[in-house]
């Protein structure tokens, strides 16, 4: 027995939708990574893969009929986002020798590496260009958008902690 079944099997011994768990677990035999169970009105929605196949998002009736599987489209796995973080990181080291403004470069190095390596990695796997361009720019305005947040809500702890530390 798998752990996902184990775990599964914890997670809904002795409540109301221990059954289901069990329909879920029947039918979705030989999956080695199963995410956490959602039930919403009468359905249960997982995402799970096997060694040999990635069939992703599923919808399940209670009584354990399969509803609808995503397949391969839209595909739910880490290849891009393994790509755009080593574009990331090396844009940014980059970026921070080629553009010569403080933190700037190592800022713009950061998105357009995630952009490059995104774009490469959904590129190599089969995707049309424009699909995978498409994608790099949303992980490169995914980075700028992250890294502005963060600094932003650096500054604004930095301030909280600085006027907290001087006020009487």
């Amino acid at each position: 027995m798998s752990r996902w079944v184990r775990q599964l099997q914890r997670m809904f011994y002795g409540s109301a939708i221990g059954a289901p768990a069990q329909v879920v677990i029947s039918q979705l035999k030989g999956a080695n990574r199963l995410e956490p169970l959602i039930l919403c009105n009468g359905y249960s929605y997982t995402q799970y893969s096997t060694n040999e196949r990635k069939d992703d998002m599923v919808c399940m009736s209670i009584d354990g009929q399969i509803k609808w599987k995503t397949g391969r489209s839209p595909l739910f796995d880490k290849g891009g986002s393994v790509a755009a973080l080593v574009g990331a990181v090396t844009g940014a080291i980059i970026g921070t020798f080629v553009i010569p403004l403080a933190l700037l470069g190592t800022l713009i190095g950061a998105c357009i590496g995630a952009a490059v390596g995104t774009l490469l990695m959904e590129f190599a796997a089969g995707r049309k260009m424009e699909e995978s361009a498409r994608m790099g720019l949303g992980a490169g305005l995914g980075e700028f958008v992250g890294i502005t947040c963060k600094i932003a809500l650096g500054f604004a702890i930095w301030l909280i902690v600085t006027i907290a530390a001087f006020r009487p």
